[in-house]
């Protein structure tokens, strides 16, 4: 479904600069979508463990996007969160929801598919 972290974590892509251009530094990407630098590590690591996010350290370190916004699907951005949430939810029960919940999902997650980091930059 639709997380918090999903909703941080395409927050994040959307201020991003691209591969290529000046990296942002944690505190700057922080500042920009307000949620906490300790908060956005972890995340940005997984990312970059995707190949979604490429982590420059140093200096002039930070984070750019690893791909042109376009070929970031939302689908793959919900994909990436739920495998950096399966850890975190690690004693949890998982429900069977009933089948009318398990089409909104699968609708939802194919509109995603449709849609890409740029289409959100342009509408931002």
């Amino acid at each position: 479904m639709m997380s918090r972290t999903f909703l941080w974590a395409v927050s994040i892509l959307c201020v991003l600069p691209e591969k290529g251009e000046t990296p942002m530094r944690q505190s700057e990407v922080s500042e920009r979508v307000r949620a906490s630098t300790r908060y956005l590590e972890p995340l940005l690591q997984h990312f970059s463990s995707e190949g979604i996010v490429i982590g420059t350290r140093g200096p002039r370190g930070g984070s750019n996007l690893a791909k042109s916004p376009a070929e970031i699907s939302l689908d793959a951005v919900a994909e990436s969160v739920d495998r950096f949430r399966s850890p975190h939810r690690a004693g949890t029960r998982e429900i069977d929801p009933p089948p009318v919940l398990k089409a909104v999902f699968n609708a939802w997650r194919g509109d995603l598919a449709t849609l890409s980091v740029a289409d959100l930059r342009v509408e931002a």
